[in-house]
């Protein structure tokens, strides 16, 4: 499971959203992916899963974050987090 944090107002969020949806395509057999918007995502949300910093970006593997980016993240890098952890 992927998920991202973005929102609409940031340039960071708009690339990073393109990173993303071009990966889960690449990926689309092996993970799911979800977004949330920073300004419509309830706090504890936020704080559950420790967003300080937009655009933020983990990948879950049985319940346990294996990848957590924080800002703007190149494709490749959280491609190889990907690919490492694919069973």
């Amino acid at each position: 499971m992927m998920l991202t944090f973005t929102t609409d107002w940031s340039g960071a969020s708009h690339i990073q959203n393109i990173f993303i949806d071009q990966l889960s395509t690449e990926f689309e057999a092996d993970i799911d992916s979800l977004k949330f918007d920073y300004k419509t995502t309830d706090s504890d949300k936020l704080d559950y899963f420790s967003v300080n910093t937009i655009p933020t970006t983990m990948l879950l593997k049985e319940r346990k974050v294996v990848g957590f980016w924080e800002g703007l993240t190149s494709k490749n890098r959280i491609r190889k987090v990907i690919e490492a952890n694919l069973d």
